[in-house]
């Protein structure tokens, strides 16, 4: 009988067949990764354990609560896509856990791995310069009791940033951000890297 891998290895897992199945997706619902779960019956636990893991317990850039994994990553509310070397996370995930071991999953699912390293990573790495780098979204923890920042917009349509942010994101003078819409109502503050022409 196969073994179960633990409920983090699952979620790697079903995000990773959804990517792969669907190469055209950026990121998918939390509601699709516990379905592929279910499909892929790999994993035991409760409907609520398995939410809390994709919500919180895997997330990269949450502030770890206690598990440490940098599995996924959350491009806004509910929509998350695999976390790869150079995306922004939080500092204490520092040494979490980015992909399993190859003898944490099922035989069946060894091929993610290779496909994880050889495809989705290098596929993430290599977009033109002009295009966004990892996801910064700020992610507020009512542990930590963080309040959002806000700014104002001037006459002129400038925007302040606020200090904490440009600390956050890591932000230089000369840096470009951008600002993705995202769905209806939301819009992904993210650090670009353009290319100037000369």
């Amino acid at each position: 009988m196969e073994q179960k891998p633990s409920t983090a290895t699952a979620v790697w897992i079903a995000l990773a067949t959804l990517h792969k199945e669907n190469p055209q997706k950026e990121a998918f619902q939390a509601k699709e990764i516990a379905d592929k779960i279910k499909e892929l019956d790999i994993q035991s636990a409760s409907d609520g354990t398995v939410s809390t893991h994709i919500s919180s317990h895997c997330v990269a850039n949450k502030p770890a609560q206690p598990d440490t994994h940098r599995k996924i990553i959350r491009v806004r509310q509910g929509w998350y896509r695999l976390f790869v070397k150079g995306d922004y996370y939080d500092d204490t995930r520092k040494k979490g856990q980015i992909k399993p071991l190859p003898e944490m999953i099922p035989d069946r699912f060894h091929n993610l791995i290779q496909w994880y390293d050889e495809d989705y990573v290098k596929q993430k790495h290599d977009k033109p310069e002009s295009e966004f780098e990892s996801p910064m979204e700020i992610i507020y923890s009512t542990k930590k009791k963080e309040d959002p920042e806000f700014a104002s917009i001037n006459t002129n349509n400038t925007i302040q940033i606020p200090d904490k942010i440009i600390k956050k994101l890591n932000l230089k003078s000369g840096d470009h951000i951008a600002f993705i819409p995202f769905g209806a109502d939301d819009v992904i503050l993210k650090k670009a890297k353009v290319r100037l022409e000369v």
